[in-house]
C-alpha cells in the first residue's frame, strides 16, 4: 500500500483550485454618466455615406451601455477627410469626443 506524502495532497489541491474557472466578480455601482455634455462621434465625411451610417447605427448601443449619456453624430467633410480627423485630434481628452474612421484592407 502507498500512501501520498502530504506535500503532493497540498500540490494537488492548489492545481485543482487553479485549475477552476474564476467566479464571476460582482459589478461595482457607477455614477450615471454626466448630462450636460453629450458623446460627440465625429465623422469626417458628409452625410450619407458608409463611415455616417456606421457611426448612427453605433450609437444607440454606445448609449445603451453608458446610463444618461446623450450620443450625437456630427459630420464634418472637407479636405479628403481631414477636417474631421483633424478636429478629432484637437479635442480635448476628456472621452467625449470620439471620431469614425474606416482602415482599408490590406
Amino acid at each position: 500500500m502507498s500512501h501520498a506524502h502530504p506535500g503532493r495532497r497540498a500540490a494537488l489541491a492548489i492545481a485543482a483550485a487553479l485549475a477552476r474557472p474564476a467566479l464571476p466578480r460582482p459589478a461595482l455601482a457607477q455614477p450615471a454618466w454626466p448630462a450636460g455634455r453629450p458623446i460627440e462621434i465625429v465623422v469626417p465625411f458628409a452625410p450619407g455615406g458608409g463611415m455616417d451610417a456606421m457611426a448612427r447605427a453605433v450609437a444607440p448601443f454606445l448609449a445603451a451601455h453608458l446610463p444618461g449619456a446623450r450620443i450625437i453624430v456630427s459630420n464634418r467633410p472637407g479636405a479628403g477627410g481631414q477636417v474631421g480627423t483633424e478636429a478629432v485630434a484637437n479635442a480635448a481628452p476628456d472621452g467625449f469626443t470620439l471620431g469614425a474612421c474606416a482602415t482599408p484592407p490590406s
